[in-house]
């Protein structure tokens, strides 16, 4: 029995640390931040300046794609070829710049402009999609994954759901991969 509360003790402090609560900051909503946590690793730059242009200072910059605010030193950092993940750092500010646009590859949430990314159609790699017009969610569940809806004629798909035209021709009833089209 201690065994298990010492085991969940653990589990909801590591659950706790990595949760974030993600802010919109500098270039209308390109930079995301959070308090009281670092992202470890791939250091390439730092400058002594505000904590509030620490974000700013990632979006100057092309190889920038992480970044974390301590004691007074902005440090810039290159996530785009490993993992990165936020870890507690208490008085710390840690953020990270979206990349990447609607239908561009996406490796994860973090890369995207819109934090939605999901299987592009039916053509196995994952894109950024957005939410549709009338704020709806971006994405469908189809066979225990997330497809993005939206996606354009031409694209191959598995449900009316996932195409911008609400047809997903040839497919079967989701038997075998169709096309979206109007």
């Amino acid at each position: 029995m201690q065994f298990t509360k010492a085991l969940f003790a653990a589990v909801t402090l590591v659950s706790s640390t990595l949760a974030q609560d993600w802010h919109d900051g500098d270039g209308n909503g390109k930079i995301q931040w959070a308090m009281d946590c670092d992202f470890n690793g791939g250091d390439y730059a730092h400058y002594n300046i505000p904590g509030e242009q620490c974000g700013r200072k990632c979006l100057e910059s092309n190889q920038c794609t992480y970044f974390t605010w301590n004691n007074g030193v902005c440090w810039l950092k290159d996530g785009r070829h490993w993992g990165i993940t936020p870890w507690g750092a208490k008085g710390a500010v840690c953020g990270y710049k979206r990349q990447r646009n609607d239908g561009d590859e996406c490796g994860d949430y973090f890369d995207c402009y819109s934090s939605i990314c999901a299987y592009w159609g039916a053509t196995g790699h994952k894109a950024c999609c957005r939410n549709k017009p009338d704020g709806q969610a971006g994405v469908s569940g189809y066979a225990g994954y997330d497809y993005c809806k939206l996606v354009p004629d031409g694209v191959s798909c598995w449900a009316d759901d996932h195409c911008a035209s609400r047809h997903c021709r040839g497919n079967l009833g989701g038997l075998k991969r169709g096309t979206c089209k109007a």
